[in-house]
């Protein structure tokens, strides 16, 4: 469960998980995203220009890229594509193999 205080600003609206296990949100009409630990504590704040911030994803050769896109806003901020250099790298990207799936 996340801090009822961290997302006292904007909602979250998609999120990405490093390999420190931390929960990366953004949070739409709140002009940021948001590092949560394991427990749901708040553990950075990252501003944004943009006040509607969603689907952070993590990228780039060492996956230390973090990709934001924005909705556009009724104030014309927006519609764009972030990139933040992060210390901890994403969790690499794992596709589901359907031909061998057996239910």
């Amino acid at each position: 469960q996340l801090d009822p205080k961290a997302v006292d600003r904007g909602r979250p609206d998609g999120a990405a998980v490093d390999c420190d296990g931390c929960y990366w949100s953004a949070l739409y009409e709140g002009s940021r995203l948001n590092r949560y630990d394991p427990a749901g504590r708040l553990i950075g704040e990252f501003p944004l220009p943009a006040r509607c911030p969603t689907m952070p994803a993590f990228g780039g050769a060492d996956l230390k890229t973090l990709y934001v896109t924005t909705a556009k806003a009724a104030d014309g901020s927006g519609g764009g594509l972030y990139a933040l250099q992060v210390e901890i790298p994403g969790l690499p990207h794992r596709s589901f193999d359907d031909e061998s799936f057996q239910p």
